[in-house]
């Protein structure tokens, strides 16, 4: 909690040393832009989530099918 703290901290200083702008101005949720980022930002890990599942599922499947494979193949070679 502290290291997420710090780092939207030194986000907010950052924005007034580099921009020159006020981050209240720019930090407002009446900007669109800042609802915009708050909705993408909490759709990358509905996103990151999917996708780590995807390649898990996949991944998963291809290994039973390699065992599938091979495991029916040593099967024939030892019956002939």
């Amino acid at each position: 909690m502290v290291g997420a703290t710090t780092m939207i901290f030194s986000l907010i200083l950052m924005i007034k040393h580099t921009l020159g702008v006020e981050p209240e101005s720019i930090l407002n949720l009446l900007n669109p832009y800042t609802i915009l980022g708050f909705m993408l930002g909490g759709a990358v890990i509905y996103w990151f989530t999917g996708a780590s599942m995807q390649a898990v599922t996949t991944g998963a499947y291809r290994a039973v099918e390699y065992k599938k494979e091979t495991s029916t193949s040593t099967l024939m070679h030892l019956k002939s």
